[in-house]
């Protein structure tokens, strides 16, 4: 995990290599290309304001968790 001055370094210098992943990469040592490419694009989106910590898209809704995690989820018969 990187910290929020961290990604906004990279970005910048991201800008300023003219999009090169390879330049940033190997002057700071750090992220993967898809990362930078990840933080350019969110960074782009909000106006240069990256937000603290970087929210993942899950992979169900909230509602398809709440369903799987249910007693029906774990094999056990709901008393109606």
């Amino acid at each position: 995990m990187y910290s929020l001055e961290d990604r906004i370094k990279a970005v910048k210098l991201y800008i300023k290599y003219g999009k090169s992943a390879a330049a940033v990469i190997r002057e700071l040592g750090y992220p993967n290309r898809h990362s930078l490419a990840s933080w350019y694009k969110e960074y782009v989106n909000t106006n240069g304001n990256l937000p603290a910590k970087h929210e993942r898209k899950g992979k169900f809704t909230k509602e398809v968790l709440k369903i799987q995690k249910g007693p029906e989820a774990k094999g056990l018969s709901v008393p109606e």
